[in-house]
């Protein structure tokens, strides 16, 4: 059985949130560049 160290989950859970957020500014980014050159 493996015991999670919920420390190390909390961190892994900020992280992998803070990716997806810097993913999904990144990919609102590109769109708005896009459609502002149309």
């Amino acid at each position: 059985m493996i015991i999670i160290n919920p420390l190390y989950f909390a961190q892994f859970l900020l992280n992998f949130i803070y990716v997806l957020i810097t993913i999904y500014q990144f990919i609102n980014i590109k769109k708005g560049l896009f459609f502002s050159h149309t």
